[in-house]
């Protein structure tokens, strides 16, 4: 007597949903790139630290030179505190907030 197998519906039912979900779900899954813009938004000479935020939005940063001083030879200033503030829009504010006089009050910080 010959046998004969069948796989019952439901089985293949199953099977093919398996398939789908091995398939269709990772699809899914993927996260979708958005493309990053970067804007200049101050010329604060030369900046090896990050920058701090505040509440309000405001960033503060330390230069190593530019400023108003004339204290520290080979260098242009004595480096800077600063602040940017956004005005609207995609337009800032910088403030000087500390000039730097000379190596007492911790001039060229970076060097």
């Amino acid at each position: 007597m010959q046998t004969h197998r069948f796989v019952s519906r439901p089985r293949i039912f199953q099977t093919v949903l398996v398939a789908f979900a091995l398939v269709a779900v990772p699809l899914g899954l993927q996260s979708n790139a958005h493309a990053q813009t970067e804007t200049v938004i101050a010329d604060t000479s030369i900046t090896y630290a990050g920058m701090v935020s505040d509440s309000a939005g405001n960033l503060y940063g330390v230069t190593n030179i530019g400023g108003n001083s004339t204290n520290c030879p080979g260098f242009q200033g004595c480096g800077t505190v600063f602040e940017l503030s956004p005005t609207g829009g995609t337009t800032w504010t910088q403030t000087v907030i500390y000039n730097f006089q000379n190596l007492a009050d911790g001039a060229n910080p970076f060097h």
